[in-house]
C-alpha cells in the first residue's frame, strides 16, 4: 500500500503533523481556513451508532472542540462525504445518507441546505464531491444518480452533466448527453475546466468539462488494458481502479489521483497527462 514515507520519497516534503492526540476520529475530509484553523470532517461505521463530528484545531495542534453531531436536523450529517469553504469561509458539507448538502458555519451554526432524495432536477441520490467555480456556483457529484448538479449562486438547482445512466461514452460532445457513471469526486483545473473521477471496476475515468462549450472529452483512463498498468505513458491509456479522489496542484497543474485500491496516480497535465504511480512501500 501507498505509504507516508512513499509520498515523501516521490518529493513532498514533510512539514508536520496535527491531531496527533486521537481528537480527530477515521478522518475523510479536510480544509484549513485563512486564518490557519483546520476543520477534519470525521465519520465511522454505524449509521445509527456511529460519531460523525468536524473537529477543529489550530495550525499548532490546540484543540479547538469538536461542532455538529450524528442526526437528519438542521446541521447534523448522517453518513458525510465531502467538506469545503465557500466564499464567507462557511463549511458546505455533502451528506450521502441524508441526500443533501449543507452549510454551516465555523462554530457550527446551521445556515442552509439543498437537495432531497429522488431523480428530478433539484434532488439528489448519494451526493459526495463537491466544488466551487471562480463565479460562486456549487458543483455536487450527484453519484448514484449519475449526474453532476450545479447550485447557482441564487439558490436554484440544475442539472449540468450526465445522462443519469452510467457508462463512460460521449467525448466530444455535450455534457448533458454524456455517461458518468458512478462518479465521486470534483475539481477545477486553472484553466477553470472541471474535472470529474467517476466509474467502477477497472472503468474508471477522468473526464474533463469545458465550462464555456460544455464538451467533455477523457483526460485519463482506459479498460484496454491490467489494473495500474500505463506508468511512463499517456494517462488515457492507464487503467483506473475506481478513483475516489481527485485533486490538481494550483502551483505546477499536476493532477492526483486516489484510486480505490492503495494507489495513488499523478499526471502532469501540462505533458500530455504522462502517468506516475507513486511508491507502495
Amino acid at each position: 500500500m501507498t505509504r507516508p514515507h512513499a509520498i515523501l520519497r516521490a518529493g513532498f516534503p514533510y512539514l508536520k503533523t496535527i491531531g496527533m492526540r486521537r481528537v480527530v476520529d477515521q478522518p475523510v475530509d479536510i480544509v484549513v481556513t485563512t486564518d490557519l484553523r483546520v476543520f477534519v470532517l470525521c465519520r465511522n461505521e454505524g449509521l445509527d451508532t456511529g460519531v460523525v463530528k468536524i473537529a477543529r484545531l489550530s495550525w499548532d495542534d490546540e484543540n479547538l472542540g469538536d461542532i455538529s453531531s450524528l442526526g437528519s436536523g438542521e446541521g447534523q450529517f448522517t453518513w458525510p462525504a465531502a467538506m469545503l469553504l465557500d466564499a464567507d469561509q462557511n463549511l458546505v458539507i455533502s451528506d450521502e445518507a441524508l441526500h443533501r448538502v449543507t452549510t454551516i458555519t465555523q462554530d457550527g451554526q446551521y445556515v442552509r441546505q439543498w437537495g432531497e432524495h429522488g431523480r428530478d432536477e433539484g434532488q439528489l441520490d448519494h451526493p459526495s464531491g463537491i466544488a466551487f467555480d471562480p463565479y460562486g456556483n456549487l458543483y455536487v457529484v450527484d453519484t448514484m444518480n449519475h449526474r453532476i448538479r450545479r447550485v447557482n449562486a441564487d439558490g436554484t438547482i440544475e442539472t449540468f452533466a450526465g445522462v443519469g445512466r452510467p457508462g463512460a461514452d460521449g467525448d466530444g460532445g455535450p455534457a448533458l448527453e454524456a455517461e458518468l457513471g458512478h462518479a465521486l469526486s470534483l475539481a477545477f483545473d486553472a484553466s477553470g475546466k472541471l474535472l470529474v473521477a467517476h466509474g467502477s471496476g477497472r472503468q474508471g475515468r477522468v473526464r474533463g468539462i469545458d465550462l464555456a462549450t460544455g464538451v467533455v472529452e477523457t483526460l485519463a483512463g482506459s479498460a484496454t488494458r491490467p489494473p495500474h498498468k500505463g506508468d511512463g505513458g499517456p494517462a488515457r491509456d492507464a487503467v483506473l481502479k475506481r478513483p475516489v479522489e481527485i485533486t490538481v496542484d494550483d502551483a505546477t497543474g499536476d493532477l492526483y489521483i486516489a484510486e480505490s485500491r492503495p494507489v495513488l496516480r499523478h499526471w502532469n497535465i501540462g505533458a500530455c497527462a504522462r502517468c506516475h504511480t507513486l511508491p507502495p512501500d
